[in-house]
């Protein structure tokens, strides 16, 4: 793991995860409309890991409150990207359950998994063994290059895939970056900053809305520092500049 909340000290990847994927999103989050039907969401987390020999990763999850920290009746998207290179038939990836053949050969409901582990996120091995080998049964795994991304609805069951043995070498190292996105009015859960207050909505600029636009007043915000990052404010500067001119170069008149 290298850290959370990447977004807020590196221009690179904010300009990323505030501008860039929110594009491949909204189609996702359609349903998530605002007082004025208009689809708006928020930037919940990001994260970069990264996955080295010897790592076990963590077992059959959802992305709960600690992953995910809204009230638990809201879904949303994770993205999951590749940023090295990844085979099957070495491990060190993701692999995520299809809920379709997982309803059909299963005993176990699938609630009963999820109640399985809660508080105890990754251990469904231990926790309940049926249900971890119907997991295993089910399980969907891809070969992906760098860039390749996957996405899932948050209450869906994935884990890390360990190295094969033969492979599980010191320099074995396979990185990834995730991002959430959550709906609008998404009311705010556990383990989340101050600013954002446990069972009222997100209304705070470290959980900045990115859809349709970013906001004026939470942009202002980070400029004068969210854990003042002054390469951060200036690349935020810089898109909004950039989004006006092209504003202001559609409406002018032609010659």
């Amino acid at each position: 793991k290298l850290g959370f909340d990447i977004w807020r000290t590196s221009p690179e990847v904010a300009s990323f995860a505030l501008q860039s994927l929110p594009k491949v999103t909204a189609p996702i989050l359609s349903y998530s409309k605002n007082d004025h039907d208009e689809v708006e969401f928020r930037l919940l987390r990001d994260a970069m890991f990264q996955y080295k020999a010897g790592g076990e990763g963590c077992g059959w999850h959802v992305d709960d409150e600690g992953f995910f920290p809204t009230e638990r009746d809201r879904d949303g998207p994770t993205i999951w990207i590749a940023l090295d290179g990844i085979q099957v038939s070495e491990g060190g990836g993701l692999a995520v359950v299809n809920r379709t053949k997982f309803n059909e050969i299963s005993s176990v409901p699938e609630e009963v998994c999820l109640d399985a582990i809660k508080g105890n996120t990754c251990n469904m091995k231990t926790l309940n063994p049926e249900c971890y080998d119907f997991m295993e049964q089910s399980k969907m795994e891809w070969d992906m290059k760098p860039g390749d991304a996957i996405i899932w609805n948050r209450w869906t069951f994935h884990r890390g895939v360990a190295a094969r043995d033969e492979i599980n070498t010191e320099d074995f190292l396979r990185r990834r970056y995730s991002v959430r996105y959550m709906p609008y009015g998404s009311k705010a859960g556990p383990f989340v900053h101050e600013s954002a207050e446990p069972g009222k909505p997100f209304d705070s600029p470290y959980y900045p809305q990115v859809w349709p636009e970013l906001k004026q007043d939470e942009v202002k915000a980070i400029e004068h520092g969210l854990e003042a990052d002054a390469k951060l404010s200036r690349m935020i500067l810089l898109l909004m500049k950039l989004k006006m001119n092209k504003l202001i170069a559609s409406v002018s008149p032609s010659k």
